[in-house]
């Protein structure tokens, strides 16, 4: 009986999965087809090109949301340019129970808050050397600021380099 029971066990996992499997593969086929699906433009891709050809290896970039949405789920910006990020891909890493809610506190209060002191804090104390954002988002604090240098633009992109010589902490 216990084998019996395991099979149909077995079965019954086999036929709830299937259905899921088969949605999600026709959504997939539907996104592509439909090209609704997740693309990034040849723009976005020559930044990433950028990051990954013309910074050190042992830089650390910011990432807006904005440059690239679906790296806030995933740290795609992260693979296509192979350097380090200082929170890149927030859904995987909170879905395996890391937490990055610190990190998602100090990211927003760089690309957003007016201060450019709480600004210049928060950069120093992460040790980030680059900041990566669309062209859309004006970076309130820091666009009147000395202590940021845009070495990367295009009609889609902005990357700015942290000169620690002019930032005061």
């Amino acid at each position: 009986l216990p084998r019996k029971v395991a099979i149909i066990l077995g079965l019954c996992i086999i036929l709830l999965s299937v259905p899921r499997i088969i949605y999600q593969v026709y959504q997939n086929v539907e996104w592509v087809s439909t090209k609704k699906g997740f693309l990034v433009d040849n723009l976005r891709l020559a930044a990433t090109d950028y990051l990954r050809d013309k910074i050190p290896n042992d830089s650390l970039v910011l990432i807006d949301s904005s440059f690239l949405e679906m790296d806030s789920t995933t740290p795609l910006v992260s693979f296509l340019s192979n350097k380090r990020m200082y929170l890149s891909g927030e859904g995987i890493l909170d879905s395996h129970g890391i937490s990055t809610q610190e990190r998602s506190v100090i990211k927003r209060r760089i690309i957003k808050d007016n201060d450019p002191m709480t600004v210049a804090k928060d950069i120093f104390n992460s040790k980030i050397n680059y900041i990566v954002t669309s062209n859309s988002v004006s970076l309130s604090a820091t666009e009147s600021a000395n202590f940021l240098d845009i070495v990367y633009y295009n009609d889609a992109s902005r990357i700015y380099r942290v000169s620690y010589g002019d930032l005061e902490h």
